[in-house]
Formats: structure tokens, sequence, C-alpha cells
């Protein structure tokens, strides 16, 4: 298994959704990948995802979450607790929920993997 470190080019300096990257503010994110092949520091490789791990990876990470946050939202509104306690309670649910996603997180990175072409 190897260990890559993606980082961000030049380019990436005068990009507009540089706060929203997704490879971080120090410009480096660590993937794990495997090809078989011997590979030596400072070979250049392209990493591929299927679309539909891509789409699985979001549905994890974005919108479930934010599915579960406003769904706990319309319902914990519907009783008499305070706005506070139901903010707290949210994002209680949000921590448990990643928690669980980390626990798990050898089982997913299994099924979603990423592939050197």
């Amino acid at each position: 298994m190897l260990h890559l470190a993606i980082c961000k080019q030049e380019a990436c300096a005068a990009c507009k959704a540089q706060s929203a990257c997704a490879t971080g503010k120090e410009g480096r994110n660590l993937v794990l990948a495997d090809d078989g092949k011997d590979r030596k520091v400072g070979d250049e490789v392209v990493l591929t995802v299927t679309r539909a791990q891509g789409l699985s990876a979001v549905v994890l990470a974005y919108l479930l979450p934010v599915v579960l946050a406003i769904t706990l939202l319309i319902v914990l509104q519907n009783f008499a607790f305070s706005e506070a306690l139901i903010g707290t309670i949210v994002l209680g649910v949000l921590a448990v929920y990643f928690v669980i996603l980390h626990i798990f997180r050898n089982k997913l990175q299994s099924e979603l993997s990423i592939e050197i072409e």
C-alpha cells in the first residue's frame, strides 16, 4: 500500500475555491492506494475513483449528515425544547455519526478505494 501526498499546484494560489478545497490549507492530503508496481518518491501518478464510489463518499460525508441535522431540527422543534437544547442535541447526534464513520473507516476504506491508473 502506497501513502500518497497530493500537493497543491501553483495554480491553486489564485483559485477562488481554495478555502473549500479538499487538499486543505497546508496543501497536502494523504491517501492510500496500490497498483502493485514499484514506485519511488517523486513519481507522478494519476489517481482514479469510480463515479459510484465518489457519490457514495459524498453521500456519507456531506449529504447524510445534512439531512440528519435538518430532520432533527424539524422534529425537535415540534417539542417544547429551547433552541439551545435543540442545537446541542443536533451537534451531539452529528458527533456520534462521525464517530461511527470513524469506527467503520477500515470497512469504508476497502469499499471506497482510490486506484492508481
